[in-house]
C-alpha cells in the first residue's frame, strides 16, 4: 500500500498489509530497491498472489465442504 523512500539509504521500502490463513491482518515490508518502479511491480506481484492464495483457499473449502455433504447424503437413508 504504501511505496515509501528511506532517506538514510536513498532506496525505496514497500510495505503492505494482507490476511493470512487464519484471517488475522499482517503487515508486511520488504526495503531495498533502487527503484520507485520496481518497489511497485514487487507490490502488484505479492497483491496478485495473495489474492490467488485466498481463491484457491475458498475454492478448496467449498471442495471439502461438498464431499462432505455428499457423504452424509449417500449414508442416510430415505
Amino acid at each position: 500500500m504504501a511505496v515509501i523512500k528511506n532517506q538514510k539509504t536513498g532506496m525505496w521500502e514497500v510495505r503492505t498489509y494482507y490476511k493470512d490463513w487464519t484471517g488475522t491482518r499482517r503487515q508486511k515490508t520488504k526495503r531495498g530497491f533502487a527503484k520507485k518502479s520496481e518497489t511497485q511491480e514487487w507490490e502488484r506481484a505479492f497483491k496478485l498472489k495473495d489474492e490467488m492464495n485466498i481463491n484457491m483457499k475458498s475454492k478448496i473449502s467449498r471442495n471439502c465442504a461438498f464431499r462432505i455433504f455428499s457423504q452424509e447424503l449417500s449414508t442416510t437413508r430415505f
